[in-house]
């Protein structure tokens, strides 16, 4: 049974919570909230008087917390350093202490592991600010819900007076519309809903209604995702592609061709190179990047300033004229998803010699485009032959890359040394999975920074 995660968004008080986890019983998924995983923080800050805007600080005490969630009899439970502290993250003052903390980029990176570790693991339904497009970019379903201010500061003032806590409307509607602002307009990764997300007001609907909304929502989705996606079993098997894996050339036509096609890309595409100085000139090296456009290979490539043999899915190699051109630029194939021993022994063999080997960890391009889901077949490269990475984050702006139109952005990161990675034998594969995240999240930091610098 495949792994579906749900992604829902919206302003504090839409009713996320209550109507995701009424949906994820009913449905059988489990249900995170990953609002309160940056409540306990706010709570933690709270106890030491840590003031948001003290970056030092912020950091230091980030190093004293371990965030947990356990499930209860169906319930999700937040552990703060072992502590139940389930209910008493929940006033005002935890609320709007989590709204100043959740903006700061160390508490999201510190959490953003442990939400996607979940969502690859099991089933679920994630609500939050940024699920749909941070956390889970490339989740199968993204809702946006959300009610006018006036109705979800009565909903919230109506829950807290029914715990006995002693708060005004007025004082709860001020509070909303504050936090819708500053949610709105923080600089990491602000409130606005995913382009693919569908748009749930449930101003006017009482909770059952909006959950019955909801799962219909969810059901529509994912069957026309099963009606667009052919079955597996009915796909025509093919012959592995014919390909020499026991020479490790450099082809002419790579030499001849890269600098061409790099000029190429700078006229048609206004490419931006940032950071190509970062590359080692010598040693092994895997260079690691986000998969936007069947171009990005070429936009990498033609920017290095060394020869780069680059992975490439076996299906492209099946056309001879493709073939042809993709094999004189150094690019061999990889059959996804089977474990294709060929394709790694040919990529350790490769790095054995010093050379340089390029992989797009996620394996296939991102929907949103933006860095998504990675496999840990780079860590696990890594790991058997002790290479250091390159990061490499491509931008589009969000959009298809079309020749004339498009703005592409590449930056090539500052080296992540293998010791830094955490890996052993390549044998745990938690520590793959840490590994793998760690270079993504590299790579995704220098996407949110390009994001931030050029959509203006």
């Amino acid at each position: 049974m495949r792994i579906v995660n749900i992604a829902i968004d919206g302003p504090s008080g839409a009713g996320k919570s209550t109507i995701a986890r009424a949906v994820a019983k009913a449905e059988g998924y489990i249900y995170i909230d990953t609002g309160a995983l940056y409540r306990a923080i706010a709570l933690y800050a709270l106890r030491g008087t840590v003031d948001p805007g003290d970056s030092a600080a912020v950091e230091e005490m980030l190093k004293g917390i371990r965030v947990e969630l356990a499930f209860r009899d169906g319930e999700q439970r937040v552990l703060l350093n072992g502590e139940d502290v389930s209910d008493l993250i929940r006033t005002p003052e935890v609320s709007m202490a989590a709204s100043a903390f959740s903006a700061l980029p160390p508490v999201r990176a510190f959490l953003l592991s442990l939400q996607r570790d979940i969502a690859a693991q099991n089933s679920c339904i994630m609500d939050g600010r940024d699920i749909a497009t941070v956390v889970l970019p490339n989740a199968d379903v993204k809702i946006f819900l959300t009610a006018s201010p006036e109705e979800r500061a009565r909903r919230r003032y109506e829950e807290l007076i029914a715990r006995g806590q002693q708060v005004t409307y007025e004082e709860i509607l001020a509070d909303q519309k504050k936090r819708d602002y500053d949610d709105s307009h923080r600089a990491a990764a602000p409130l606005k809903q995913a382009e693919d997300a569908v748009l749930v007001d449930t101003t006017d609907k009482d909770f059952e209604a909006s959950v019955a909304l909801i799962r219909s929502v969810i059901h529509k989705r994912l069957t026309r995702e099963e009606k667009e996606s052919p079955p597996a079993e009915k796909k025509s098997p093919r012959e592995k592609v014919r390909y020499n894996f026991k020479k490790f050339t450099t082809h002419a036509f790579y030499l001849i061709a890269m600098p061409f096609t790099f000029l190429t890309c700078k006229l048609l595409y206004r490419v931006t190179y940032i950071g190509r100085e970062n590359v080692p000139k010598k040693g092994k090296l895997i260079i690691a990047a986000n998969h936007i456009s069947g171009w990005d290979p070429v936009f990498v490539g033609s920017a290095m300033v060394r020869v780069i043999h680059a992975m490439a899915k076996e299906e492209i190699f099946h056309n001879w004229f493709v073939k042809a051109v993709v094999t004189g630029l150094n690019a061999f194939p990889v059959s996804r998803g089977s474990g294709d021993r060929r394709a790694f022994e040919y990529a350790l063999g490769l790095l054995e010699r010093d050379k340089v080997l390029g992989i797009f960890p996620e394996g296939t391009r991102s929907k949103d485009y933006r860095p998504g889901r990675a496999k840990s077949g780079i860590a696990l490269i890594a790991a058997a032959t002790g290479a250091d990475i390159v990061p490499v984050a491509i931008w589009s702006g969000g959009k298809p890359v079309r020749a004339f139109r498009t703005h592409v952005v590449v930056e090539f990161g500052p080296v992540i040394h293998n010791g830094e990675l955490g890996l052993t034998d390549g044998k745990k594969a938690s520590e793959l999975r840490s590994a793998t995240r760690k270079i993504m999240d590299r790579i995704e930091e220098m996407w949110e920074k390009i994001d931030e610098n050029y959509s203006r």
